[in-house]
């Protein structure tokens, strides 16, 4: 929640505007090692040709993460990632 200050200012300051972009990166890596279980125990499933409930949900965050990766990488806004 520290790293998206930036984002939650709508205040044209210099200083803000300068570190946006890493704030937004910091977040991108936050996120990626937070949501790692997820996806190890997606990959754990499917190997044996198991379904769990990680799988739908290892889909739904790859889908948001590129998804809000071309949000930040064209600069149309914060993406998914920041609510």
């Amino acid at each position: 929640m520290l790293l998206s200050f930036p984002e939650y200012f709508e205040v044209n300051d210099y200083r803000l505007d300068t570190y946006k972009p890493f704030f937004r990166c910091l977040i991108l890596t936050a996120f990626l090692y937070s949501t790692s279980d997820y996806y190890v125990s997606a990959y754990k499933s499917i190997r044996p040709k198991m379904l769990n409930i990680d799988i739908p949900i290892a889909l739904g965050i790859i889908v948001m993460f590129v998804r809000s990766t071309t949000d930040i990488a064209f600069d149309y806004g914060s993406g998914f990632l920041i609510v």
